[in-house]
């Protein structure tokens, strides 16, 4: 049976913030109960986005690289899914990210001023209770 585990990238079809259209896209698992995080191409903004940790490409050497050679994880939406899961396509995980970035992701949700309590109290839940306080 696929069951997603932390440190997955999976690819599907879920709703896109803020309008909430369904589009395909690369997550990220962070929970042990299937939950997720957006990973994306990273747009130069005037301003941050808020919840977002830019990342070099080569932290997802097994996706196609983006034009500005750099990916972000977004940090905002939680996306929750139920395993099995008929509309995930069968050709996942596409790949693993190294244990090292999700430490670092733990510590930019940790130290993020950008991210509601609630926000930053999820992720890091669900993240160190895969991982525990040995990720620190």
């Amino acid at each position: 049976m696929m069951r997603p585990n932390p440190s997955e990238v999976w690819g599907f079809k879920s709703p896109t913030a803020p309008k909430g259209e369904i589009k395909w896209k690369y997550h990220l698992c962070i929970g042990c109960e299937a939950v997720f995080l957006f990973v994306s191409t990273h747009r130069v903004r005037r301003e941050d986005h808020r919840g977002v940790m830019v990342i070099p490409n080569s932290e997802f050497d097994f996706l196609e690289p983006t034009e500005t050679g750099r990916s972000e994880i977004s940090c905002t939406t939680i996306i929750e899914r139920k395993f099995p899961d008929n509309t995930v396509p069968r050709k996942n995980p596409c790949g693993t990210v190294a244990r090292r970035l999700m430490k670092d992701l733990a510590h930019h949700v940790r130290d993020s001023k950008q991210l509601t309590e609630d926000e930053r109290d999820a992720i890091l839940d669900y993240i160190l209770d895969f991982y525990g306080v040995g990720l620190w």
